[in-house]
């Protein structure tokens, strides 16, 4: 049965910080992950049965909710996908910016070339006015990389 496969479920939190929850999960031996920039989201791998009896017996468990899909099935991230997510999330403490943008153009699909970070892709992409090379976690979340330069990068289009 899919719904008993272990996935990386993507949860938003009500009223309260995702942080809030950190002790109950390690307590109980669930695999997750709360990026520190949004506060209201977490990730738990499991299954949604095991989810579910975390939710019932957490205190304040009501307020996680599963994020849905346009077929209201909660939302869940391949682990390789989860797993960029989380490398770029730990190794990259700002958002980092393009320092030579006439190298690289908006919109252009790149990859990592060296680094923590190597053989990761995606776009570059500009927000508040800088470059940044953003990541589509499977429609998600998306997560901008660390400080790179233009020579780190592979164009691929």
């Amino acid at each position: 049965m899919e719904s008993e496969a272990k996935h990386w479920y993507a949860l938003n939190v009500r009223y309260v910080k995702a942080g809030k929850f950190e002790p109950a999960l390690a307590e109980s031996n669930l695999e997750h992950f709360i990026p520190s920039l949004i506060s209201n989201m977490l990730f738990i791998r499991s299954s949604i049965e095991t989810i579910d009896k975390f939710r019932e017996r957490c205190p304040g468990g009501s307020r996680l909710r599963y994020m849905r899909s346009r077929d209201a099935s909660p939302i869940y991230v391949s682990d390789p996908a989860m797993q960029t997510f989380i490398t770029i999330c730990r190794v990259c403490e700002q958002p980092v910016v393009l320092n030579s943008a006439p190298l690289v153009r908006l919109g252009a699909r790149v990859r990592v070339k060296e680094g923590p970070l190597a053989g990761l892709e995606g776009h570059v992409v500009r927000i508040r006015k800088q470059k940044r090379v953003l990541v589509n976690i499977e429609n998600v979340i998306w997560a901008a990389t660390g400080y790179l330069s233009p020579d780190q990068l592979e164009i691929l289009d």
